[in-house]
């Protein structure tokens, strides 16, 4: 992957320019997010059908307002733009495709404390109780 240092006033080049994904790495405040709302309009523009453009952020706020932001600079609404999170597009790829790699159901999400009587291995091991075999994740999903 080549690295390439941009000013914004090199952007339109850069999002004009690009084929394929682009990784849009910066610290805070440098403009990624309005890098990222260019390049969708511009492949939009280009005739790319929203469908087909994914946008992750962090958050979920922070993946409505690149939607919003997206669709606000185009002359018609968008609802089909994927914009998504990390962790929320891992857990769509699990559902879709764990059973593919051996997986029996749908993992578990852990998004805040779990009840003391929780059989749930995290609480075990707070517990100090034996820790169960190591769980290996198949080949097919790693």
């Amino acid at each position: 992957m080549t690295e390439v240092r941009l000013s914004p006033d090199q952007w339109d080049a850069a999002v004009a320019d690009a084929d394929g994904p682009q990784l849009v790495v910066a610290g805070p405040g440098a403009g990624k997010t309005e890098f990222l709302v260019r390049r969708a309009r511009h492949l939009i523009g280009a005739g790319v059908p929203p469908e087909q453009i994914l946008l992750l952020a962090f958050s979920r706020r922070g993946a409505a307002d690149l939607r919003a932001r997206v669709a606000a600079g185009m002359e018609q609404s968008f609802s089909v733009i994927a914009a998504s999170t990390f962790h929320s597009l891992a857990m769509r790829i699990l559902e879709a495709h764990g059973p593919l790699g051996g997986w029996t159901g749908t993992p578990t999400l852990l998004t805040g404390p779990l009840p003391a009587d929780s059989p749930h291995p995290r609480r075990r091991l707070r517990s100090g109780a034996p820790r169960p075999p190591r769980t290996r994740v198949p080949k097919t999903l790693r």
